[in-house]
């Protein structure tokens, strides 16, 4: 992916998935508590490559207004604010 808009999709897709996995793991829509240790874990786990430079360049170029009042922005913030990208 090289638009910041792909990046972001793909980072959504992620972020859906591991809620749905916690939705169903637990018989009830997750919630931010279950969610950011699964994430911590999960980045820990794979360990991609240039997550940091990625994200920054999606901070960057990205529309302001698509990441701060959406679903986007919510999981986009949990990766970059709670620091987990360093």
């Amino acid at each position: 992916m090289k638009a910041p808009a792909d990046k972001m999709a793909q980072t959504m897709n992620c972020c859906k998935i591991l809620m749905r996995a916690l939705s169903i793991a637990d018989n009830k829509l997750a919630g931010a508590d279950a969610f950011l240790p699964v994430l911590i874990h999960v980045i820990l786990q794979a360990s991609p490559p240039q997550l940091y430079s990625n994200m920054r360049f999606v901070q960057r170029y990205r529309d302001s207004s698509k990441l701060s009042t959406s679903e986007a922005a919510y999981y986009f913030t949990n990766l970059v604010k709670k620091k987990i990208i360093k």
